[in-house]
């Protein structure tokens, strides 16, 4: 949904660019994501939202973790991703400025019992822990996944979802 001083922006009827900070959320060898369904397939994708003008990444990624989680954390920059992406019948052009954390196990078990009253998430929004090695190769976009392991790289270009290609670090 589009906000007051959103950075997404509508380009045609089908078509979106937007800068979204990504929460890649840790504990133990496990993530915490967004369970999607595209074309019968089950994927995953990392919380966040939009960035708001004149706000950055972590910030974002900050305030994101707290409405929609009810998290306070700081998250650590790990890089960007430019991502196009054809999903449910859109495609989107979107610059993600990817940020990691890894939660305690108290985070991470009130992360799974998710108390979701005052929280600014849709009602059919499902979430949950997924094992890092099936959550890289369900990740959307793909490039997401090698900021599961360390080192990531500080930049990739993911055009998998919308021409068949690979990409390009």
């Amino acid at each position: 949904m589009q906000e007051d001083q959103d950075l997404r922006y509508q380009v045609g009827a089908t078509q979106q660019f937007g800068v979204r900070a990504v929460l890649l959320l840790k504990h133990g060898d496990q993530v915490f994501l967004k369970h999607v369904q595209e074309g019968g397939q089950a994927l995953f994708i990392a919380p966040g939202g939009a960035v708001k003008f004149n706000e950055t990444g972590v910030e974002a990624a900050t305030r994101e973790a707290q409405e929609e989680l009810g998290l306070t954390l700081t998250p650590r920059f790990a890089g960007l991703v430019e991502a196009f992406v054809a999903m449910n019948g859109g495609q989107y052009h979107q610059l993600l400025l990817v940020t990691t954390a890894t939660l305690s196990a108290a985070q991470a078990e009130r992360l799974a019992h998710l108390d979701r009253t005052g929280l600014d998430l849709p009602k059919d929004t499902v979430l949950g822990w997924v094992p890092m090695a099936t959550a890289a190769a369900r990740l959307r976009p793909q490039a997401l996944g090698r900021y599961l392991t360390t080192p990531a790289p500080a930049h990739a270009v993911d055009r998998r979802e919308v021409t068949g290609g690979g990409d390009a670090l």
